[in-house]
């Protein structure tokens, strides 16, 4: 069947596996058929604030699980979300939020100080508040049906770094058609265990989730403090049997250079995928330990990825 909502994807894996982890951090988990439910709770909450339909929804995000059920939460609505870190000067969420004209801002519990501040520039909404409402499955159902693939799933706004930040805007045709290639390349299936490191409103991050969402697979995500201690990160990955990793160029960096490397070997690990064009900068990096690298982090499945053994099964 051709998905034309990224949305089919949480529909599938939940009915595939409902009790199955879909989504960690430290201190919260989210099975399937969870992450389904408090993202229609969210999504009729959202719904119920105006008929409005596929406009903005900003999300603060401070990387965890819920962050990923909010997101979910906006599709259910009919809408799209724009993940925001919340770590951000206030002047620049505001001056975001201008330029957005959301429908609403979803924060997480214990933002309320942050979401007040911002409040009179939209309606503000709890996720939490938002999980625990009742969903409406006929609205839900009438919100899905207005969507068309070419609509959007997210948009994320550059950093600003060479003037205002911009916003660039992704539709779920997009998402889907590469989420079904990556999938298939990679060879993932339900049994894979990403683990992510990039944040949420960094758009390598949308590997992670919809790689997830799609095979049912599982993704755990990497406590940030981790990487200040490799030995710590890779205690983590070995603990959680990580299968996959789609990281930033520079997380790999400070991983390899650290030598961590060349005292563990992670066997569980059978993809990690880079940019390719920086993946031949690193070769050339006489700095960057590249076999040992290639021990742990690099498969024989996409061009570009030498000296390296086929996944197996």
């Amino acid at each position: 069947m051709l998905q034309k909502n990224v949305l089919d994807y949480l529909d599938s894996s939940a009915a595939r596996f409902p009790h199955k982890l879909a989504f960690a951090d430290e201190a919260r988990s989210f099975t399937f058929g969870q992450l389904r439910a408090c993202a229609r709770g969210l999504g009729t909450a959202l719904a119920d604030l105006g008929p409005q339909h596929n406009r903005p929804v900003a999300v603060l995000v401070n990387h965890t699980a819920a962050n990923l059920a909010a997101f979910f939460g906006v599709l259910e609505a009919g809408h799209f979300y724009v993940p925001l870190d919340l770590q951000m000067p206030l002047p620049r969420l505001r001056g975001i939020l201008e330029t957005l004209s959301p429908a609403a801002l979803v924060y997480p519990a214990g933002e309320e100080t942050l979401a007040q501040a911002l409040a009179d520039l939209c309606p503000v909404l709890c996720a939490e508040e938002g999980f625990a409402h009742p969903p409406q499955d006929a609205l839900l159902d009438a919100r899905r049906g207005r969507v068309l693939d070419i609509d959007p799933v997210y948009a994320i706004f550059t950093s600003g770094s060479t003037g205002t930040p911009k916003g660039i805007v992704i539709a779920h045709r997009s998402v889907i058609d590469f989420t079904e290639w990556m999938a298939d390349a990679c060879q993932f299936t339900h049994q894979d265990v990403m683990g992510n490191q990039a944040p949420f409103y960094f758009d390598l991050s949308v590997k992670d989730i919809y790689l997830t969402l799609k095979c049912g697979a599982t993704t755990h995500i990497i406590p940030k403090k981790d990487f200040l201690f490799p030995t710590l990160l890779m205690d983590f990955l070995e603990e959680k049997k990580v299968t996959a990793l789609v990281w930033a160029t520079s997380a790999f960096h400070l991983v390899a250079n650290s030598g961590v490397l060349e005292k563990k070997v992670l066997p569980a690990i059978a993809v990690t995928l880079l940019d390719l064009v920086e993946v031949a900068e690193i070769h050339e990096d006489e700095s960057l330990q590249v076999e040992a690298c290639e021990k742990v982090f690099f498969n024989n499945g996409l061009p570009g990825f030498e000296r390296v053994q086929p996944r197996q099964g």
